[in-house]
């Protein structure tokens, strides 16, 4: 079994072109044509997973969301680790605004968002954008929203969710068993627009909610430094291997 994983967006990413060809959480052909590669060098011989982490868990659901049944016999599952599927919901949040999202923001300008700024000359409507405190609801109204072309950041956390009936039909054609890990005190995604499924969602989008982990979290032991991720990433390829031992066993009906 090969797994791709998608950590949170890294500074130092070759990016070129203009504003418009900056990050976006929306954007999915990436990992599509990442998935296609792999497809393609394994000749499809090799269960493909797909694992992703935070905002690399909201861009794998959404992927599958997106491309549903055009996945069939190409990606065998999906995991969506602290990600997201109803982003447009619990954006008020004061946990997550007041106290966890300025700190995310203030690495988001400097690694993101500030060099794309400064490489394109896109000049966003608040001139002092980058010094000025702001949490990520109203950096990414100021800055991918807006670079993007949505109507607004509603609309563009609409675009990033796999369950938006805006833009991927309510998650009904999810064709890709797929998992979604989060945890009910996580503090930056609420487990209302992480992991709670609509009832369009599809049969194959499954949930997993824990009381405890926080964010890509779940320490365990007396040295949760150096087993933190132990339990998650266990979990996150025990439903890989199960999918891949199963998948004689799926219904191939759209």
């Amino acid at each position: 079994m090969i797994s791709i994983i998608l950590p949170y967006p890294k500074d130092g990413t070759p990016i070129v072109g203009g504003p418009q060809d900056s990050f976006s959480g929306a954007r999915v052909t990436d990992v599509r044509a990442a998935v296609d590669i792999c497809h393609k060098a394994t000749l499809g011989r090799i269960p493909l997973s797909l694992i992703g982490y935070s905002m690399g868990g909201i861009i794998a659901a959404n992927m599958v969301a997106k491309y549903g049944w055009e996945l069939r016999g190409r990606l065998h599952s999906c995991v969506s680790i602290s990600g997201g599927i109803s982003l447009w919901r619990r954006v008020d949040n004061p946990v997550s605004r007041e106290l966890w999202q300025p700190m995310l923001a203030f690495e988001v300008k400097q690694r993101v968002h500030g060099p794309m700024v400064n490489r394109t000359g896109f000049s966003p409507s608040d001139p002092k954008w980058y010094d000025r405190p702001t949490d990520l609801y109203e950096l990414d109204t100021l800055i991918p929203a807006a670079v993007h072309g949505y109507d607004d950041v509603i609309d563009y956390y609409h675009d990033m969710s796999a369950c938006s009936e805006k833009y991927s039909n309510g998650g009904a054609n999810i064709a890709i068993p797929t998992l979604l890990i989060h945890s009910r005190d996580d503090p930056i995604i609420h487990v209302e627009a992480g992991a709670v499924l609509p009832p369009t969602a599809s049969k194959y989008l499954f949930s997993l909610i824990t009381d405890n982990g926080g964010h890509v979290g779940w320490p365990q032991g007396w040295l949760p430094w150096k087993t933190g991720f132990k339990w998650v990433s266990e979990t996150a390829i025990q439903f890989a291997e199960t999918v891949a031992l199963n998948w004689d066993l799926l219904d191939d009906a759209h």
